[in-house]
């Protein structure tokens, strides 16, 4: 089996169900800006943002993490 060191970074949107609630556009709007930001700066990363409010970036070198 193969082994390897990485630097995972798993983000939440607190109380997304509520925000969704209240402003769902708004809140899509802001999300997905928020998705498009991550994506530019994490950019030479494995970045999943396929689930609703959760963002995870796995760097493959911790190195590329900072």
């Amino acid at each position: 089996m193969e082994r390897k060191l990485a630097a995972i970074l798993a983000a939440d949107v607190v109380g997304y169900s509520a925000l969704m609630e209240r402003d769902e556009a708004g809140t899509f709007e802001r999300l997905t800006a928020i998705r498009k930001e991550l994506s530019e700066a994490f950019a030479a990363l494995r970045v999943d943002l396929s689930l609703a409010d959760i963002a995870a970036i796995e760097a493959a070198i911790p190195r590329d993490a900072a």
